[in-house]
């Protein structure tokens, strides 16, 4: 029996990367601003679908999956500005495989029809047999603030009202200390381990604050 090759996140990503989503769901090329007004026009209330051909993020939430952490990033990017071998990155397939018509329906496992989503996106985004409400969705999440930004700011309200720390200091390897430190909990990663982390990261790198051994 022979075994079905899943369409891959770099093939996912190469359909992907010049599509722009309008604020109705509709899908258009996105060649950039050429000069010509009747493209300006057809850019307002639009996101590309790709926020950064060389870093790997959710197509709808735009959170960051760290592929930059990757020792081999920094080679890559110069190798193929296009993004390509970084979106087949470890890190890259932390991001799912979103059908945005459902398989159940009919939907077919090519780039054309698939999105890569962070796992809470994917839990989150509509099922349904209509692709244009699809794309909406995808749209008003862009605009919603990131969910690491809302993590963060978490992080900066209870460091405010806990520990009386209001311009907190933290590492500059931020993001691989919280990776190092939290668990997966329930088969995902929860708000709340990297609020955690956040908390615990800037009380470490805080004088005012004397740890408990």
């Amino acid at each position: 029996m022979s075994r079905t090759v899943k369409t891959t996140h770099k093939a996912i990503f190469d359909y992907w990367k010049d599509k722009a989503i309008s604020e109705q769901g509709n899908i258009y090329i996105d060649f950039g601003y050429d000069g010509c007004d009747e493209h300006l026009l057809r850019k307002v209330n639009s996101i590309g679908v790709v926020y950064d051909w060389g870093e790997p993020r959710c197509f709808a939430c735009n959170c960051s999956v760290g592929a930059e952490n990757n020792p081999d990033y920094e080679k890559a990017l110069q190798d193929d500005d296009t993004g390509g071998k970084i979106w087949s990155f470890p890190e890259a397939k932390k991001l799912q495989r979103c059908h945005i018509k459902p398989a159940l329906l009919g939907g077919e496992d090519k780039p054309n029809n698939l999105f890569l989503l962070c796992p809470r996106c994917h839990r989150e985004s509509p099922d349904t047999n209509y692709p244009r409400q699809f794309f909406r969705w995808v749209y008003e999440r862009r605009q919603q603030p990131s969910y690491g930004a809302i993590r963060f700011n978490n992080a900066l309200e209870i460091l405010d009202k806990v520990y009386d720390i209001k311009s907190p200091q933290f590492s500059e390897n931020i993001t691989k200390r919280i990776i190092d430190n939290i668990g997966i909990h329930g088969g995902s990663v929860v708000d709340s381990s990297i609020v955690s982390a956040y908390v615990e990261d800037a009380l470490q790198n805080n004088q005012k604050i004397s740890l408990l051994e």
